[in-house]
């Protein structure tokens, strides 16, 4: 039995009709050219058998269309004694009608009459279902008696199933009982695509669905077209169709060839102005617009929105149709009348003059690099990328067009996650211009590739500093092919995280920049290569350039600066313009950058407690750059960041597969940082299992006790694992010494998290007699709570020290204080050894758990506050940026850990639980 995606519900109607005897004997199936009514009528007449129905199945042709009568001999077949059993003059008039016989045409209405009554008398052994499509084909007198039939099967055992792509004239006057087929929803033609095209990128999938609008003819041969050749999925991940093919064309092209030839000039026009408005039209094609639009409104192909400004087709599809038929010379001379009518709008003239020109054109190839440089400026990376494309194939000098394909080749590395494309396009370039070979602008497009495919740190690095000291440019603050070679290095430099004088060539090129280099290169620079010696002034500039990040749409910008404030922990005032970017890359857009945002995102998670959403994060990330190749960040994100909510959850054995593979990579690709990696991830598991002596090893071998080493930004991240193990294992000394090297370093200063760490480091190294207080003031911090698991465990701290000082009962409610956060975290280790601190108190134990024994995360008891004062699923997914179906999933959960079955008794649980918690 055929199934067929998305129309359960079409069949259950016709279901419904064919298994009841006392409802409707008749159904007509309306919908656009496409939907899918053939296939719910191949559907139908399976079913009808299945039924115990004869089916009797006819369809109108477009070469039949004017031929009387000329579908009836495939409804009603002489034979038998099917003739016999009428009375003469309906025999008579049947066998006219089916060319058995002579004499006077037969009026519609007794035609029909004959045609019922040979149907009816064939239903004696069997009910019939009589399955017609494409009415709109079928003649008039046909069409007459087909009515006919359809409005008195009811009491024959006689069932009439029809489809037509419109029930405007004669089909909508008959009162036939309709059904319209509507198009596919969004996910089931991302099924249907799926299961027909799996390997075609996310990109041209999003093109495809949203040209085909839900309509599974265009979705399967648009698809088609875009596996033929890379060349059809170029064009098609930009919204570029093909030509048409038979099916494309029959769904409107007869419509379409059938209008006034003035009116199809405009509907051209319109289909190549991506904008739909009149006044444009009007300007490229004088005349009255209005008027000569005027016919294809009426047969439903455009409309004309109520502002009178603009024209839409009905159908993405007529639109295609519109543009397939028009021969090639028709549509440069549209494009170059819109190019002139567009005069005043730079980017899309640009667009225009492309398509019109033929050749080689050095004026049009340089309006297209600019509009490139533009259209990147304002996030739209695929279009940056096609336009420069376009550009370089119309370039007239060899040079400038290799420089834009080497352009090219970098935003297809580093933004839009394209690789193999990148690598290929390089090559060409070069090719066709040797003399590019060693240019800075060809160095940091192959830079990205080693860097994003291989990971190949160390050759990334020796090409760019090679290529800088032969940059003629290289005191212009402005020039932007030295500033994308700087910050790459930047982040080289950070990935090797080892060589004495590796920032050397960065700190070199920034100094010969006149006047001086740009505030975000300068933020960059300090923030994630040293920000332990960031000065007031540029950590002030950091925020102010933060907060410029709402209205930053670069994601190119967006990407910089928030890698300016990876260790100043300024990441939760970035995560709104990630999440645009995030957004795009899952889009198809900007693929490479989306994943450098999932990195801050899922950094961002781990830091402020939202464990479960930075593994989903690291999750996403992983499958995405496997799907693309970019090894760079599969393990920043897979060994490094999820294995960092492992090991603090106790998945010892994942957290130590983590840290072997990350010192393996370190010394196969002379990534650096993958060893620090490492080490942080060895000092957290050690610490985890309450082995100091170990957790001291490993954090010193990150940073030394009693400095803060120049270009090394991760020690931020150990500070406070290494005073701990260091006291906790009685080496006080060194512990001062590095409360001390903060001091001097400012540390505090940075940020809320760094100015907790740095109180509470200088609580435990410091006498005990001041310990108490330090440790209030670490946290009375404001922000500080913000930091969950870095709070908890100051508070953990705290809780110990107030414990050895015999202050039991006080140290009872910051041990419950931070066993509360343990739990929600699934900080497993530190719940055993907070849960140990309080059995030595002999107090009692304050628990979130639920009696199923998971934990309520911190998400889950946001989720619980946020349903229990009344908002919707939706509206707290809206607050929280995840799916309303992710709320109810957490609800679903929630329930039952707090032993409540409805909203209205939340609210009294989430009372009862938090006035069982003592407060700090």
């Amino acid at each position: 039995m055929t199934t067929l995606l998305g129309r359960d519900m079409d069949i259950a109607v016709i279901d419904t009709l064919l298994g009841d005897v006392g409802g409707d004997d008749a159904l007509l199936l309306t919908g656009q050219p496409g939907v899918g009514k053939s296939a719910l009528l191949d559907v139908s007449a399976q079913r009808a058998r299945r039924y115990g129905y004869r089916v009797i199945r006819a369809a109108g042709t477009r070469l039949t269309t004017n031929v009387m009568y000329s579908v009836l001999s495939d409804v009603v077949r002489p034979g038998g004694d099917t003739l016999a059993t009428l009375s003469g003059p309906l025999r008579d008039a049947l066998q006219v009608v089916l060319g058995l016989g002579q004499g006077d045409t037969p009026t519609p209405l007794h035609a029909g009459n004959a045609v019922l009554a040979a149907l009816a008398a064939q239903t004696t052994r069997h009910p019939i279902a009589v399955i017609i499509d494409d009415l709109q084909w079928i003649d008039p007198a046909s069409a007459l008696v087909l009515s006919f039939v359809g409005r008195r099967a009811g009491g024959h055992r006689l069932k009439f199933i029809a489809a037509t792509d419109t029930v405007t004239g004669f089909w909508d006057g008959t009162r036939l009982p309709q059904h319209r087929i509507p198009p596919l929803a969004d996910t089931t033609a991302a099924e249907l695509v799926e299961s027909h095209f799996p390997g075609l990128d996310v990109r041209t999938q999003r093109r495809l669905l949203a040209e085909a609008q839900g309509n599974p003819l265009a979705l399967l041969e648009l698809g088609r077209w875009t596996i033929g050749d890379g060349e059809s999925a170029a064009l098609a991940s930009t919204g570029r169709w093909p030509a048409l093919n038979e099916p494309l064309a029959s769904m409107y092209a007869e419509r379409i060839r059938a209008l006034p030839a003035a009116t199809r000039e405009i509907l051209l026009l319109a289909a190549l102005n991506s904008g739909g408005e009149l006044s444009i039209l009007g300007i490229a094609a004088p005349g009255g617009v209005l008027s000569t639009l005027a016919p294809a409104e009426r047969d439903g192909l455009v409309t004309i929105r109520t502002d009178g400004h603009t024209v839409d087709f009905c159908h993405p599809m007529i639109r295609t149709t519109v543009i397939g038929l028009a021969h090639d010379l028709e549509r440069r001379r549209a494009h170059y009348a819109l190019a002139s009518a567009l005069s005043g709008h730079p980017d899309r003239e640009a667009t225009h003059l492309a398509e019109a020109t033929i050749g080689p054109d050095a004026h049009v190839a340089a309006l297209l690099e600019t509009a490139a440089h533009r259209s990147m400026a304002n996030g739209d990376s695929l279009r940056a990328l096609d336009l420069m494309i376009r550009s370089s194939r119309i370039s007239v000098r060899s040079a400038d067009r290799s420089r834009r394909m080497v352009y090219a080749a970098t935003l297809r590395a580093d933004v839009t996650g394209d690789l193999r494309a990148a690598s290929e396009t390089l090559a060409v370039a070069l090719e066709d211009e040797p003399a590019l070979t060693d240019s800075l602008a060809a160095t940091v497009a192959a830079a990205h590739i080693l860097l994003n495919a291989e990971c190949d740190v160390d050759s990334a690095y020796g090409l760019l500093v090679a290529a800088l000291t032969k940059h003629p440019g290289a005191r212009d603050p402005a020039d932007a092919t030295l500033l994308d070679a700087l910050h790459s290095l930047i982040v080289i430099c950070w990935m090797r995280n080892g060589g004495e004088n590796d920032w050397e060539p960065v700190d070199t090129a920034m100094a010969k920049m006149l006047p001086e280099p740009p505030v975000l290169l300068r933020l960059c620079r300090s923030g994630f290569g040293d920000p332990v010696r960031m000065d007031a002034a540029l950590l002030c500039r950091v925020d102010v350039t933060v907060g410029e990040l709402s209205g930053e749409y670069n994601p190119v910008e967006v990407i910089r600066t928030h890698i300016a404030c990876v260790y100043l922990d300024r990441l939760p005032q970035c995560r709104e313009a990630l999440r645009r970017v995030v957004r795009d890359g899952r889009d198809g857009g900007a693929v490479a950058l989306a994943l450098s945002a999932l990195v801050g995102s899922a950094v961002d998670d781990w830091h402020t407690g939202r464990w479960d959403e930075a593994r989903a994060e690291v999750a996403e990330g992983v499958a995405l750059s496997t799907r693309h190749g970019y090894r760079r960040y599969s393990f920043v994100l897979g060994d490094y960041i999820g294995a960092l909510v492992a090991t603090a959850r106790g998945e010892a054995e994942t957290s130590a597969a983590a840290a072997a593979s990350l010192s393996e990579m370190a010394s196969v690709t002379g990534a650096g940082i993958a060893a620090t990696f490492a080490h942080h991830l060895r000092t957290l598991s050690a610490s985890a299992d309450g082995d100091f002596d170990r957790a001291y090893q490993h954090a010193s071998a990150i940073n030394t006790a009693g400095q803060l080493a120049p270009d090394n930004p991760h020690a931020l991240w150990v500070l406070f694992d290494l005073v701990e193990a260091a006291v906790k294992t009685n080496r006080a000394e060194q512990a001062r010494k590095h409360v001390d090297a903060m001091r001097r370093a400012n540390i505090a200063e940075l940020s809320s998290r760094l100015a907790l760490i740095y109180t509470a480091c200088a609580a435990m190294s410091g006498p005990d007699d001041g310990a108490r207080a330090s440790f209030e003031e670490a946290l009375a911090i404001p922000g500080a709570t913000r930091w969950q698991f870095d709070y908890a465990r100051v508070q953990l701290a705290h809780a110990e020290h107030l414990r050895g000082m015999q202050s039991t009962a006080e140290a009872s409610r910051y041990f419950n204080a931070a066993l509360r956060t343990f739990e929600g975290l699934g900080a497993e280790p530190w719940v055993a050894r907070a849960t140990r601190g309080l059995r030595a108190t002999h107090s009692t134990t304050y628990s979130w758990r639920g009696p199923a024994g998971p934990h309520l995360s911190a998400r889950d008891r946001e989720i619980a506050v946020l349903a229990a004062v009344g908002l919707t699923n939706r509206e707290i997914g809206e607050r929280l940026h995840i799916s309303h179906r992710t709320v109810g999933g957490h609800l679903y959960r929630i329930f039952p850990l707090l032993g409540v079955t409805s909203r209205a008794a939340l609210h009294e649980a989430l009372d009862r639980l938090t006035n069982e918690q003592p407060k700090t």
